[in-house]
């Protein structure tokens, strides 16, 4: 993505994520762009499906995140936050959209809207993940993933080499407990 083009696009990806996963979700939002599932610019609050993307955007950034955590995802608690002025949410539309998608907005019997805004993100996430899975496959999507907490020597897109030295080359008992992660989801 060049921020030239998009720059309010980049300007949210470098805000949802690390500074170790920016790359990842430059890359990861690139790849659905080109399958259609999300628009290459994201600058229009106003727009029937902003909070959809704004959703998927924290999504991703929750996929890199739990990739290297240990935690079921639905034990899993994103560090991104959508209802921040940042990205310009409605509460209303954010409300529209708990309600239309079913997403449980209690938590402990009463209404809450953070609590709303993580199940609506891990529910994403699933979603996300698979969508990137059938773009890109197993191999590159986890290559991709890998590159982002245990080697940064992996271009994005993955390569060639990069697919054959991360899943051939050095095998071991973290990389397939990731992967089956991965495929669980």
């Amino acid at each position: 993505m060049n921020k030239h083009e998009h720059p309010e696009t980049i300007e949210l990806i470098h805000h949802v994520f690390t500074s170790r996963t920016k790359a990842w979700g430059e890359y990861a939002w690139s790849t659905l762009v080109a399958a259609g599932k999300v628009p290459a610019d994201l600058d229009d609050p106003e727009a029937q499906d902003y909070v959809d993307h704004v959703i998927t955007m924290a999504a991703l950034a929750a996929l890199a995140e739990w990739f290297e955590d240990d935690y079921d995802l639905s034990d899993f608690e994103p560090s991104c936050e959508i209802l921040e002025p940042k990205f310009t949410v409605s509460p209303f539309e954010f409300g529209r959209y708990v309600e239309i998608n079913g997403i449980d907005p209690y938590d402990d019997g009463r209404p809450n809207a953070h609590h709303a805004a993580k199940e609506a993100v891990l529910e994403r996430t699933r979603t996300v993940a698979r969508d990137l899975r059938n773009v890109l496959g197993y191999s590159k999507l986890f290559t991709s993933l890998w590159s982002i907490a245990y080697d940064e020597s992996i271009s994005l897109p993955p390569t060639e080499d990069d697919l054959d030295r991360t899943l051939n080359l050095e095998v071991d008992s973290e990389k397939g407990y990731r992967f089956e992660r991965l495929q669980e989801l």
